[in-house]
């Protein structure tokens, strides 16, 4: 309806005459989301400013799974919040790139260096970021914490490949801010199989 200009109740008439951004978060059957009309109504609404947050792929409330399925409450929040920010910042269509998290040194396929980074001083750079209007990308090592929505995630494991992730993107980019806590250390070697303790690449006893 939104995309047909028609305005047949509150709902309809409020977000045609809204001057501010709109943020839809649709959760359908995923042959409704499918269907090429629905796609071709959100690729207007979409070219005319209008925000969508999902849908994502999951278990639908008609029993079936695909994609259709309502966004993270946080998700929704996080566009509110960038809907909300500050129309002009130094930060707008800026390309900012963050690493965030730790990595990990592998010594064999069940062992690795590390440590205990959570990544959410990354993840909370990026919020502000995005909020203020720039384009974020975070290359990141693993973590549990929510990805911020609209953020490019570049997901990595070792040292070696955040620092590869980050000399293939620096060039592109306006801010750079490094919150990640890479290992400093690597193994001389890594061993395909796991160590036996009687092994001699094993540490000896104290």
């Amino acid at each position: 309806k939104v995309a047909s200009g028609i305005c047949d109740d509150l709902l309809t008439t409020t977000l045609n005459a809204a001057a501010g951004k709109v943020i839809f978060a649709p959760a359908m059957n995923w042959r409704m989301w499918g269907n090429p009309i629905t796609q071709r109504n959100v690729t207007t609404l979409r070219d005319l400013g209008y925000w969508f947050v999902g849908p994502d792929c999951g278990h639908l409330a008609c029993g079936e799974e695909g994609m259709g399925r309502l966004s993270a409450v946080e998700d929704i929040l996080d566009a509110v919040d960038q809907a909300l920010g500050p129309a002009e910042s130094k930060l707008t269509g800026k390309r900012v790139l963050i690493t965030s998290g730790p990595t990990r040194e592998w010594i064999d396929p069940v062992r690795f260096l590390s440590n205990p980074s959570s990544g959410k001083m990354g993840y909370a750079l990026a919020r502000e970021a995005l909020t203020r209007g720039a384009q974020v990308t975070v290359v990141t090592g693993p973590t549990h914490e929510r990805a911020p929505w609209r953020a490019e995630i570049v997901p990595v494991d070792t040292t070696a490949e955040m620092l590869e992730a980050v000399s293939t993107r620096h060039h592109e980019t306006d801010v750079l801010v490094g919150a990640a806590a890479p290992v400093d250390f690597s193994p001389v070697r890594r061993t395909d199989h796991k160590i036996k303790k009687t092994s001699d690449l094993a540490a000896p006893d104290a």
